[in-house]
């Protein structure tokens, strides 16, 4: 269902001279690679955000943005995507500073075919060893996981207003991964080299949170036996996450608003203010209009705080992502344990598949890590504990003691887990097409073509 890849992969060329984009796509797609051709840093990071490519070249001298300043941003979301920077004009200075910053190569005009496909080559195996060690698409445990259609379109309205300094507030079910959507902002932003300072609202008490907030003076309360620095303080000129911000107190939400209508804050005890320039991100897992409503939240504070609202999807509505999270999960806390490798059956990865993980990613690394731990070097069905287990249809079930998915390919394996999930989410929705399409995020035209290379009609899921 998604486009075909060639063997050789996909490379990412960003140059503003038209010239040398073509010659070099020219070059690679003679020797099998997909090429895609970006002109700008701000072009280039749309399609980073759909589709991370397999090696990306990259130009030094661009307008606005520059090789460096990109590399720089690029690197912590795609840690194992390797760089190759090409100019004519970099001093040794800059090739080295590219280095330094975790460049794969640099290149030199002019730029000759053999040694181009040499060095995208070499690139191109050293991420597959990084795949192949961490699982695809992921080398970090701070890194947004996933190629399913919901989190391929928030990963790009991410790249859309990430450079932007509009603040930004993250719904979404607890354990969905805001805090990593919000990291995601601020390593892609301009404040990407300035602090990220985190503050869950949720778990200081009432009477602290605007200390945490704003700070306080010696002696403001019982307690405070010296001076403190507020978040607000300590994220200035960068960017402070507010976790959970639905959680604030009525007073802790007037001194918020004063904060983001005039940049300017003053600490518990003190009557003097602090100008600050802080990007605010903030997160819930409650219906803020509703509690607005219900006269909980101030509505001129939730204006200031979702002037882009972004929702992360349950993992419910991302199955296509367990296999893949499960993978990276698995690695990350085998490497933490000094464990040996650990691999999924299929009939395993199946089930979890079809679980519907009412506690989202955050549950799902729960299950990896125990299963990790306590289950030898192939984890099986039976391995799982019993409400994932069952999770998987009674005939798929009854058939894992002739391991139904030995002899299929992981092609077919997927294309098996999209069938099933296809029919699974059209029948939630009672065979509306554009209701499935708005869960998929996906046009309506897109179900209709799913539908029929996967030979679905309506009798399968209006049964």
């Amino acid at each position: 269902m998604s486009e075909e890849i060639p063997a050789a992969g996909r490379v990412l060329v960003v140059d503003d001279e038209k010239n040398i984009r073509t010659a070099l796509a020219m070059t690679l797609k003679g020797a099998g690679y997909a090429v895609e051709l970006a002109a700008s840093g701000a072009e280039a990071e749309l399609m980073l955000a759909v589709a991370p490519p397999d090696v990306v070249m990259l130009d030094v001298r661009l307008p606005g943005a520059g090789g460096l300043e990109l590399l720089q941003r690029w690197k912590p979301l795609l840690p194992a995507t390797p760089v190759i920077l090409m100019s004519g004009e970099a001093t040794l200075t800059e090739a080295l500073e590219g280095l330094k910053l975790g460049a794969y190569d640099f290149l030199e005009q002019p730029l000759l075919g053999p040694r181009v496909l040499n060095t995208v080559a070499r690139a191109a195996e050293r991420r597959n060893l990084l795949e192949q060690a961490m699982g695809r698409g992921a080398a970090a445990g701070d890194t947004v996981v996933g190629e399913s259609l919901r989190l391929r379109a928030l990963l790009a309205d991410v790249a859309k207003i990430a450079p932007l300094k509009a603040r930004v507030l993250i719904t979404g079910e607890s354990g969905t991964g805001k805090d990593l959507v919000a990291l995601a902002i601020h390593q892609l932003g301009a404040r990407a080299q300035k602090r990220f300072v985190k503050l869950n609202c949720a778990a200081i008490p009432a009477e602290l949170i605007e200390s945490e907030l704003f700070g306080h003076v010696k002696g403001a309360f019982t307690g405070a036996a010296q001076a403190r620095r507020g978040h607000f303080e300590m994220a200035n000129g960068g960017t402070l996450f507010l976790d959970e911000v639905g959680e604030l107190t009525a007073s802790a939400q007037a001194k918020m608003l004063r904060a983001l209508q005039n940049g300017e804050i003053t600490p518990v005890g003190s009557d003097v203010t602090i100008k600050v320039d802080v990007r605010v991100l903030a997160a819930t897992n409650r219906d803020l209009k509703a509690e607005v409503e219900l006269g909980h939240f101030r509505e001129d504070l939730y204006y200031r705080l979702a002037v882009v609202v972004l929702e992360t999807p349950p993992l419910r509505e991302r199955a296509g992502d367990v296999a893949l999270l499960t993978r990276h999960f698995a690695e990350l806390i085998r490497v933490e344990n000094g464990l040996l490798a650990k691999s999924f059956a299929p009939e395993a990865l199946a089930a979890m598949s079809a679980y519907r993980w009412p506690g989202n990613i955050r549950e799902l690394r729960n299950v990896v890590e125990r299963l990790v731990i306590l289950s030898g070097s192939t984890i099986g069905l039976a391995d799982l504990p019993p409400e994932i287990r069952t999770a998987l249809p009674a005939p798929q079930r009854a058939a894992d003691a002739d391991q139904p998915y030995a002899a299929m390919s992981w092609e077919e394996f997927k294309a098996t887990s999209e069938r099933a999930y296809l029919i699974q989410t059209l029948k939630a929705c009672q065979g509306n097409i554009s209701e499935a399409a708005r869960v998929l995020g996906v046009e309506r035209t897109t179900i209709h073509k799913w539908l029929k290379a996967h030979q679905i009609g309506k009798q399968h899921y209006l049964a």
